[in-house]
């Protein structure tokens, strides 16, 4: 044993438990008794097939690593080489002791009531989430802590804000500038910035691999975030957005960079969040057989280019599960998931059938009124009969972008307040630069008999907002408010009857302050409850009590 502790110093990892090892055996080993007259000893057929010889123990003896708990390194280390050598059997490349998983630096007991079921902990924050911390934040082979804020601060600031913004900023303005077709990138239009940040992305694989292999993973995912973090500098050096005015062919080759640095990057964190990757390299079109280092620098820009493939307008539904996660984590505790076109209904109603802290709504956007001008009240009847679909919306009037006809955007928005007036589900309702017609409309109809509704995203002005209260309307703030130019907005927010108040994201859209430019995820909730509640002078806590009654008052059906 001492003779292969020294020819293979690499066999017991790390450094410490193989000097605690030497250390042992060097005073001398005893005799170990491992017979049991209670039991017949040894394993008849191993999943390898031994003791005959086959080819699956031909491929997969020995391990290349044999990962165990500290407490138990003696055994595996000592006794178990030993029964091998004995069986003149080869042993495993590498022993590695890893530490333990401490909570709030304490170590789990029963006795201590601080023991965590890790299914739960993958429920609450998502498996991709929790996976990337654990190998973030500690360095493998020592003791970690965690807790629930250090996982979410964590996986908020590099998943989400450094990589995901990154990755739904450079997509968002494919989509909307190119019309979401993939830009070529010619080698003839690179700068110099371009040359460097295509060269770190591509750079870092190599030393991603060594560390990896040496489980540093920590090593391998801090170089990975560098990279993340060099991105982000090109982007904001760069600025796309406006080059779009300036210099619209430097602009297309700025988002191809862009884009070719981002399936790098995905690539590479693959192994460790594997689930929301594939998310967005679907997204972006890249083959499920090209997602692996072997094809990392093979030559894909130009084919997907010329393929004729664009990117759909980019969101979170791709990353549904852990955004919900995000949310949950940041105390969140109920979600309303709206649809603004028909051919949504079924999504939107499947996922809050597959969360129970998810609910649905059926409406049409006025964005989408021209499409859906001949949908009767039957179609929305019926949507609603759903249990999971607790509101009907979002529908109302647009009038800033006028996307649809004024009149049939008035003739549906009538329409679903009939079927609000029959069903009792609340209205979502959409109104920009329309106020009279909304009031009117909401007037009239209300003379025909009450129906309950909210007015979303609130941003009109404080009259319109008295009047919607006086007609019995809840009144729904976003992250708008906080905007540093939303000081009427702000003072009308302070003095909102308690009762007719409630809070929301408008996700993905309207970030609030300090999230503002990136994509707005209902996490951030949170973010705005806290600026509404200072507005109105008392605590967050209190803030979120009345609005989640409020909810519930609204929402019957929730309940």
């Amino acid at each position: 044993l001492l003779a292969l502790y020294h020819d293979h110093p690499e066999f017991i990892q790390p450094e410490s438990r193989r000097n605690e090892v030497i250390r042992f055996v060097e005073g001398g080993l005893r005799d170990l008794s491992i017979s049991r007259t209670s039991i017949d000893l040894g394993v008849p057929l191993t999943v390898l097939g031994y003791p005959e010889k086959t080819p699956e123990m031909d491929k997969w003896w020995p391990a290349d690593i044999h990962l165990i708990g500290k407490d138990i390194v003696r055994f595996h280390t000592v006794y178990w080489p030993a029964f091998l050598m004995s069986a003149d059997l080869a042993l495993p490349r590498q022993v590695f002791g890893h530490g333990f998983l401490l909570h709030r630096g304490e170590k789990m007991s029963k006795s201590l009531g601080n023991v965590v079921d890790p299914l739960e902990l993958a429920e609450r924050f998502g498996v991709d989430s929790l996976r990337y911390f654990r190998l973030r934040e500690v360095s493998f082979g020592n003791d970690g802590s965690y807790s629930a804020e250090a996982i979410v601060t964590r996986c908020n600031a590099e998943l989400a804000n450094s990589f995901g913004n990154l990755a739904q900023r450079t997509l968002s303005l494919i989509f909307k500038n190119l019309g979401g077709q993939i830009p070529l990138l010619k080698e003839e239009d690179l700068t110099e910035d371009d040359r460097h940040i295509l060269s770190v992305s591509h750079a870092i694989k190599d030393g991603f691999v060594i560390s990896m292999e040496s489980l540093k993973m920590e090593r391998a995912i801090q170089d990975w975030i560098s990279a993340v973090n060099w991105a982000n500098i090109y982007i904001d050096k760069q600025a796309p957005w406006a080059l779009r005015k300036t210099d619209p062919a430097r602009m297309q080759t700025v988002l191809a960079v862009l884009f070719q640095c981002i399936r790098n990057l995905a690539i590479i964190i693959r192994p460790v969040v594997p689930t929301a990757i594939d998310k967005l390299l679907d997204q972006m079109g890249i083959a499920a057989d090209a997602r692996d280092f072997a094809v990392l620098d093979a030559g894909w820009h130009f084919p997907l280019a010329e393929s004729g493939f664009t990117l759909s307008q980019p969101g979170l539904v791709e990353e549904q599960d852990e955004v919900l996660a995000r949310a949950r984590a940041a105390g969140i505790g109920g979600f309303l998931n709206i649809s603004t076109r028909q051919s949504e209904w079924g999504a939107v109603i499947a996922t809050a059938e597959r969360n129970a802290d998810v609910w649905a709504t059926v409406g049409i956007h006025p964005h989408e009124a021209d499409e859906h001008a001949d949908l009767g009240e039957g179609a929305l009847l019926q949507a609603t009969r759903h249990p999971r679909v607790i509101g009907i919306g979002e529908t109302g009037l647009d009038y800033y972008y006028d996307h649809s006809d004024r009149e049939v955007q008035q003739a549906l928005f009538r329409t679903h307040i009939r079927v609000s007036r029959e069903t009792g589900l609340p209205l979502v309702i959409h109104t920009r630069d329309a106020e009279d017609d909304t009031t009117r409309i909401i007037e009239e109809e209300m003379g025909e008999g009450v129906f309950p509704a909210l007015i979303h995203c609130f941003t009109a002005s404080a009259g319109f907002g008295a009047r919607m209260v006086e007609l019995g309307l809840t009144i729904s703030l976003s992250g708008i408010v906080t905007f540093k130019n939303a000081k009427e907005l702000q003072a009308f927010a302070a003095e909102i009857p308690a009762e007719r108040l409630l809070v929301e994201t408008d996700s993905p859209f309207l970030a609030p302050v300090p999230h503002r430019g990136k994509t707005c995820e209902p996490a951030y909730t949170a973010d705005t409850a806290r600026f509404v509640a200072g507005l109105r002078g008392v605590s967050v806590e209190e803030l979120a009590a009345q609005t989640t009654a409020n909810f519930r008052k609204l929402f019957g059906k929730a309940a």
